[in-house]
């Protein structure tokens, strides 16, 4: 799961902090990889290497719409919905989660690696992770934080 605190300043002009939290879950991630001729990994390396900044922006945002959620009352269940997102996606919040993706130079990075399940993040910094991720032209190094 990845926390994010959105600061902004709210239509009445007061400051305000929410705190965002992203996840997905192993079997989201496997309806990903299989939603792709020849897998998710496979689609998003060729996206990112055609430099379509269009298809990366909307694979971006279908990531942030896949992950965003709720921690229940007791803690048990992380609750998504399409009306939590539309709330979430119609706020000030969204913008400055979105403000941060795009004006940071590792903000992207650290939530899409906060995304997902700690198993799935110690097999990318494995040496064989790290082995593909060089092949593909990918920077790891600032892979181990999933904080802002």
């Amino acid at each position: 799961m990845w926390k994010f605190t959105a600061k902004y300043e709210n239509f009445n002009g007061e400051q305000k902090e929410k705190v965002l939290r992203f996840n997905l879950t192993p079997s989201e991630i496997r309806n990903l990889q299989f939603s792709k001729e020849g897998g998710i990994d496979k689609y998003y390396a060729e996206v990112v290497e055609s430099k379509d900044v269009k298809r990366i922006y909307e694979i971006f945002e279908d990531l942030v719409h896949l992950s965003y959620g709720t921690i229940s009352e007791d803690g048990d269940s992380f609750v998504k919905s399409e009306e939590e997102y539309k709330k979430f996606k119609d706020s000030l919040a969204y913008e400055a989660f979105m403000d941060y993706m795009f004006t940071s130079d590792d903000g992207a990075t650290k939530f899409i690696m906060g995304i997902l399940p700690k198993n799935y993040v110690n097999r990318i910094n494995s040496p064989e992770g790290k082995k593909i991720a060089e092949e593909h032209g990918i920077d790891i190094t600032a892979l181990n934080s999933n904080n802002q």
